[in-house]
């Protein structure tokens, strides 16, 4: 099923023209336009694979990692290409490769025109991520992140507070464990998630390559 993004216009007294695509929405605000801004639904199952696809390509390069205040993991990026770049400046460079350069959103309508906008999309969803890990980590609390950290989910007590904590972060934050390993976890991941995280989005539209392979 392809990707879903909404685009909820607050306004229609403008009609659609050259430049105007759907899923952007104009705010008017003392006769100012603001910026327009995109809705993508991240939390709908249908939509799981983008977040996959975005921590994918970000696990896949090690200046993004740090730029994120991800752990860099084991291997050093002997040629750092973000040197003196913004935190969202980095984003730009994410939001380029995620919307514009690979096939997820191959018909998405987005243009480099859009980046000013879709750089805060990126920005906002790296920063959901990280506050859902947090709260959901506080949950399961040190016993139950540590067994499910290191495949010991089969310990966890069938019905005991714990285990019926997981099975709901499961289901609404399948994450938990790609965002732990991010953070500098053990790097426990089931295979449904590697699954759907693979993509053929292109690092070669900002002139850069993968750093690190994921199998």
């Amino acid at each position: 099923m392809p990707p879903t993004s909404s685009l909820k216009p607050t306004s229609t007294s403008r009609p659609a023209g050259p430049g105007v695509f759907p899923g952007l929405k104009d705010k008017e605000n003392k006769g100012e336009t603001k910026k327009a801004q995109a809705v993508i639904h991240w939390a709908k199952p249908e939509n799981f694979h983008l977040t996959d696809s975005l921590l994918t390509l970000i696990e896949d390069s090690v200046t993004w990692k740090v730029a994120l205040g991800f752990d860099k993991g084991p291997f050093p990026n002997p040629t750092p290409t973000g040197k003196g770049k913004t935190l969202i400046q980095h984003c730009s460079d994410i939001a380029e490769v995620f919307f514009l350069g690979g096939d997820v959103f191959s018909d998405g309508g987005y243009t480099k025109d859009d980046l000013p906008m879709l750089k805060g999309v990126i920005k906002n969803r790296v920063h959901s991520l990280k506050s859902a890990y947090t709260e959901h980590r506080k949950t399961l609390g040190e016993t139950g992140h540590g067994l499910i950290t290191t495949g010991c989910v089969g310990e966890l007590q069938e019905g005991s507070n714990i285990a019926n904590a997981w099975e709901l972060i499961e289901e609404k934050f399948p994450w938990y464990l790609h965002l732990n390993e991010l953070m500098g976890g053990s790097p426990v991941s089931s295979r449904k998630a590697i699954a759907n995280s693979q993509s053929n989005l292109d690092l070669a539209v900002l002139g850069i390559e993968n750093e690190v392979e994921i199998l």
